[in-house]
Parts: C-alpha cells; structure tokens; sequence
C-alpha cells in the first residue's frame, strides 16, 4: 500500500506543479471542484496524512466544509496510516 500511496503523491505532485495560475479556475473530472477547489483538496489530504504522523490534529477544513465527520476513535497501537480515516470522520475497520 505505501508504494502505491508514494506513486500516487509523486504522480499529483508533479501534475501540481505544472498548474499555472490562469488555469485554476478551469473544470476537473471531479463534479464540484475547479482545479484550484481540487489542489486545495489534495493539500488538505496531505495533511491529514501527515498530522497523525506528527501527534498533531488535521486542519479542520474537512470538517468545516462537511466533507468530513466528528472523529472515530481508533486504538491506541494503531499506525499513523491506520489513524487517519478516524481523524477524517471514517471507520478505520471499514474495507472495501
């Protein structure tokens, strides 16, 4: 799974990066977000990720905007990668 996350991270990344200013207002695949809405998304993804890994609590934009739930709690043993569907409103244990 981390190998693919990787591949993933680099992948929009790099895609990010290329994004010019004037092309922020432009649609996406994505129903509801421009690219600008959709970069803000990924960053705020990223973070979620990376909070937990920091002992630190995500930035309450998803929560803020409703694309997020109040926290479900997850075990203490559990990785920082398991942790973050709880810290975004979701069952850790759910599988798809």
């Amino acid at each position: 799974m981390n190998g693919m996350l990787s591949r993933a991270v680099t992948g929009a990344a790099t895609v990010a990066r290329g994004v010019r200013d004037d092309q922020l207002d432009l649609p996406t695949p994505c129903d509801g977000f421009d690219v600008r809405e959709l970069l803000d998304h990924l960053a705020w993804t990223a973070a979620m990720f990376e909070a937990p890994a920091r002992r630190e609590q995500p930035p309450p934009q998803g929560r803020r905007t409703g694309v997020f739930g109040e926290e479900v709690p997850v075990a203490e043993d559990a990785s920082p990668f398991e942790r973050a569907p709880g810290l975004g409103g979701r069952d850790p244990a759910w599988k798809s």
